[in-house]
């Protein structure tokens, strides 16, 4: 530019003297002595000492602005001329050919981690504190950030080479060494380390039966980490008696089918000790709730006890041990219960709930069958009207087996050890009815035209038995007495050992079997029936003796029998060999 501006300037002048701004005089006076030596001189522009050869200018004196030298090669700059100290600006400063000669660019390394940052940078002819040849670091300010680190993880690019945490996978501390990690307990590497996994899905680290491939078990805890407690989980409750109902107080949980046969997903059952008793149970004469209600043997017809208190061998001998589980040895039935109003000679039997004449009429009047009803229909006693001939099973409940002569209880004043009539008719024969002899308590089939002694009765009359029969067991249940009666075989065999083998039966899931009383043995006695005596439901009949478990109290070597070819009862030799039915309940 310096050039540009004296090359106007020298034209500039050339022309005003051209044009006679400059007279004469005035060159005289400027004119330089001709003597002085004329020389040319160069245009200095950027006043470095060194001309720039293209512009000159000839005078005895030098210019302003001009040199004599004209060796600049770049008059625009002040720091390019020959000789001039070589700069690091990218120009040949010393006109030698070469740019930048001697001059290294350094970067600065501000972490000191011996590579420097590529974007800030300085050249010198040395390498300036601070400063290094390299340029490839990453981040300057963290000295353990450059290519020559260890990835680590640290969400860095530790190593520059453009990857971040490059080679690290996530593993997960397994505490309890099931194989599944704790998903808030992680690390990172480049390799598994020793007590992590890359699972991260165990709900409790601490506990190596709890993970995602554990079986649910039953304890309150979230086994297989599923986000559920025990599910799936079902009480059931033992059944110790084998009824199909569970016992609530005694139960276990656990997952899937119960581990054994005596749980049951019911927990209804009133008595876990007893098969008979179940919600909806047939109610049984055992003094037992057996249906669960509430109430003990309710709607059933409790048979009196014969009122045999003793227990007896074969041999008629009392035995007391409880060897021999006989009549006396149960007692079983209701107990035995009378009151007697004297001022009108009635006796009330509390546990039937039947009323008994017994003025003197009860051992007097003497007459046969057809007159014994009409006299019981027509007699009006103790302010009654309503009195009938008993039914044979009617008069049968006030004998009592462990008398003799009378066999009745001794509450009844009017009594004679004689026939008694009952109203009901010989099924076999319609001119014969059936009595109770009161000297021993036998019953008898006579001639209705025969004389017997007459005792009427009132009150509701004793309702019949209705049987049901189980065919898979092969029991029938009275269900109005609650008795179970065997009905799988007939056996034949002494009074000992009949005793014996019931009390060995094992029946219908039961154990508890014995030998009926002979209240229990003619209960089951149909009168309407004949050759076999019984209910039809009975399907194993013999239509002969069948032993009772009832001594006679006379001769004790002996015991009652019923003969179901007709149902007549009576006392035989305990070494004669009779059938047996077994029963249950009713204790």
């Amino acid at each position: 530019m310096r050039g540009v501006l004296s090359f106007l300037l020298i034209v500039s002048v050339f022309f005003l003297y051209g044009c006679g701004f400059f007279s004469d005089d005035d060159a005289d006076i400027d004119q330089p002595p001709t003597n002085q030596e004329t020389k040319t001189y160069y245009l200095d522009s950027d006043g470095d000492g060194y001309g720039d050869a293209n512009y000159s200018m000839t005078d005895t004196s030098l210019p302003s602005g001009y040199v004599l030298d004209n060796t600049d090669f770049d008059d625009t700059n002040a720091d390019v001329y020959p000789g001039a100290p070589e700069l690091a600006d990218g120009i040949d400063n010393d006109g030698d050919g070469d740019i930048d000669e001697d001059f290294s660019i350094y970067y600065e390394d501000s972490d000191g981690d011996g590579y420097g940052n590529p974007s800030s940078f300085t050249y010198a002819t040395s390498q300036p504190t601070g400063y290094v040849t390299d340029n490839t670091d990453c981040d300057d300010s963290d000295p353990d950030i450059n290519p020559g680190a260890t990835e680590i993880y640290d969400s860095k690019d530790n190593n520059c080479d453009g990857s971040t945490d490059e080679g690290f996978s996530i593993y997960y501390e397994d505490s309890d060494g099931d194989g599944y990690g704790n998903p808030s307990s992680s690390t990172y590497a480049t390799s598994q380390p020793t007590g992590y996994v890359t699972d991260n899905t165990d709900c409790d680290d601490s506990d190596a039966n709890i993970n995602p491939g554990a079986t649910e078990v039953v304890d309150g805890v979230d086994n297989n980490c599923d986000g559920s407690i025990d599910e799936g989980a079902i009480t059931y409750y033992f059944d110790s008696d084998g009824d199909g109902f569970g016992d609530p107080t005694d139960n276990t949980t656990v997952i899937g089918d119960p581990p054994t046969i005596d749980l049951v997903s019911n927990n209804t059952d009133c008595d876990d000790n007893s098969s008979d008793v179940y919600p909806g149970a047939a109610e049984l004469a055992d003094n037992k709730d057996n249906d669960c209600d509430g109430d003990i043997d309710e709607n059933l017809t409790m048979l009196v006890e014969t009122g045999q208190t003793k227990s007896y061998d074969a041999d008629g001998n009392v035995v007391t041990d409880g060897s021999i589980k006989d009549d006396g040895y149960y007692q079983a039935g209701a107990p035995r219960s009378y009151s007697r109003d004297n001022s009108t000679n009635i006796v009330t039997d509390e546990t039937t709930g039947l009323m008994w004449q017994d003025d003197t009429d009860a051992e007097n009047v003497d007459i046969n069958w057809p007159k014994a009803k009409t006299y019981c229909q027509n007699k009006t006693h103790g302010g009654y009207s309503d009195w009938r001939l008993p039914t044979i099973k009617e008069l049968a409940t006030i004998v009592d087996s462990g008398k003799y002569s009378p066999s009745i209880d001794s509450v009844f004043e009017n009594v004679l050890s004689t026939r008694y009539w009952s109203s009901t008719t010989f099924s076999n024969d319609n001119s014969s009815a059936w009595d109770i002899v009161f000297i021993s308590g036998r019953d008898s089939v006579d001639t209705k035209t025969a004389t017997y002694i007459v005792r009427c009765v009132r009150g509701n009359s004793l309702p019949e038995s209705s049987f049901s029969r189980d065919s898979t067991e092969e029991i029938v249940t009275d269900n109005t007495t609650g008795l179970i009666w065997q009905d799988n075989e007939t056996v034949s065999m002494k009074w000992e050992n009949a005793i014996n083998y019931c009390e060995s039966l094992n029946l219908g899931g039961a154990t508890d079997w014995r030998l009926p009383n002979i209240n229990e043995l003619r209960s089951i006695a149909d009168y309407n029936e004949y050759y076999p005596a019984i209910d039809p439901v009975f399907e194993n009949v013999q239509s002969y003796r069948y032993w009772s478990s009832t001594t006679y109290s006379r001769y004790t070597y002996k015991a009652f029998s019923i003969n179901f070819i007709n149902n007549e009862y009576y006392f035989y030799d305990k070494n004669d060999d009779y059938n047996v039915r077994c029963v249950r309940a009713g204790q």
